[in-house]
């Protein structure tokens, strides 16, 4: 069981030593999934791993933990190979660059909403040339 860092907001990739493949999405602790663990011919196998995800509901800070299956692959214990995740970033921390294209997409999902499309293309077409100009 591996604790989830602070800033966890969703898992994009993880992986331990030993396994042939990556894992990109979690299951419910009480997914059906998981529930299928207990048959043999259903089982995750390192060819087709998965991870079970559960929430810390007693803490605030925490953001819960990570079970992956098969958990062992050789009765030593598991050693994380990948794991990369979407971090929570609030708007202080946001670089200076992407301050402007944030803006104008949010201004574009919004008029989206409002039904105004001709304005929500010309702030989608501000975020393109701001992400062009920035490479």
């Amino acid at each position: 069981m591996y604790k989830l860092p602070v800033d966890f907001i969703r898992m994009v990739r993880f992986g331990l030593v030993g396994w042939n493949q990556y894992v990109n999405k979690t299951v419910d602790e009480d997914s059906v999934s998981n529930r299928l663990q207990q048959f043999y011919y259903l089982k995750a196998t390192i060819n087709k791993p998965m991870v079970i995800y559960i929430p810390d509901e007693e803490s605030t800070v925490d953001r819960g933990y990570l079970i992956p299956l098969p958990q062992t692959i050789t009765g030593a214990s598991p050693v994380i190979n990948y794991f990369h995740y979407s971090k929570k970033v609030i708007a202080e921390n946001l670089p200076d660059r992407l301050i402007d294209m944030f803006s104008w997409f949010c201004a574009g999902r919004v008029f989206a909403i409002m039904g105004s499309d001709a304005s929500s293309k010309i702030c989608y077409e501000k975020v393109n040339e701001l992400l062009k100009s920035s490479q």
